[in-house]
């Protein structure tokens, strides 16, 4: 999942319906946030990579910091996306 770095990765498991994303997103005040510009390699990459995350099949979402969604994950990456989509990533 490039964009923060060009080898980050993400680890899914279908079987516990998990996504570990690292820093591919941020969670900040409960919502969850594209990887912030400064730090980031790849904004593009980034997009594409949380649109591929966000056709995964998870209820359990870890982010590299805070507390994980659990049971709405794959809602708050799709709440993201929508809003990537209308410009309003951040």
């Amino acid at each position: 999942t490039p964009g923060h770095t060009p080898d980050s990765i993400s680890l899914f498991s279908a079987r516990h319906r998990l996504l570990i994303v690292g820093d591919a997103v941020q969670k900040r005040r409960q919502m969850l946030r594209p990887p912030a510009r400064m730090v980031s390699t790849d904004l593009a990459a980034a997009a594409e990579s949380i649109r591929r995350m966000a056709g995964l099949g998870f209820d359990t979402l870890v982010t590299g910091h805070g507390q994980p969604f659990i049971g709405d994950g794959r809602q708050a990456l799709l709440a993201l996306l929508e809003r990537l989509d209308a410009g309003r990533g951040r």
